[in-house]
């Protein structure tokens, strides 16, 4: 069974998303077939999978792979202190109200996911689908 990153779905924000993700019985390859799926080592442990659009060959799939997780993997990087500061802030605006709270900072914290991934995708068709 693959954990799947949906990172288009609203959830908790990326570090949310990437370890609350949506099960499925169906692997990705499956579910994107038009897609070589690739792995990579992440530098918070497990391993980051992506679904790139397929290249003319296999090894110039990969390299594009290759360079999406490099980008990817710094902006997941760059995330904690733009969470820090998101929270700081939320804290500051919604103290009294732990659910106008929640709704502030999971709300920034999906659009960034989004963005994110997206960011990836714009530029080297490859989308983050998997952490494992």
């Amino acid at each position: 069974m693959w954990r799947t990153v949906m990172p288009l779905v609203s959830g908790s924000g990326l570090l949310i998303a990437l370890s609350g993700c949506v099960e499925t019985q169906q692997p990705v390859s499956a579910l994107m077939p038009e897609r070589d799926i690739v792995s990579f080592a992440s530098q918070s442990g497990g391993q980051v999978s992506y679904a790139c659009a397929k290249g003319p060959t296999t090894a110039q799939t990969e390299a594009r792979a290759q360079k999406a997780h490099s980008v990817y993997e710094e902006e997941v990087a760059s995330y904690g202190p733009k969470f820090a500061q998101l929270l700081v802030s939320a804290l500051k605006q919604h103290a009294s109200d732990a659910q106008t709270l929640e709704a502030s900072v999971n709300g920034r914290s999906d659009q960034w996911a989004q963005d994110a991934a997206l960011k990836v995708e714009r530029t080297y068709r490859c989308l983050p689908v998997a952490r494992s």
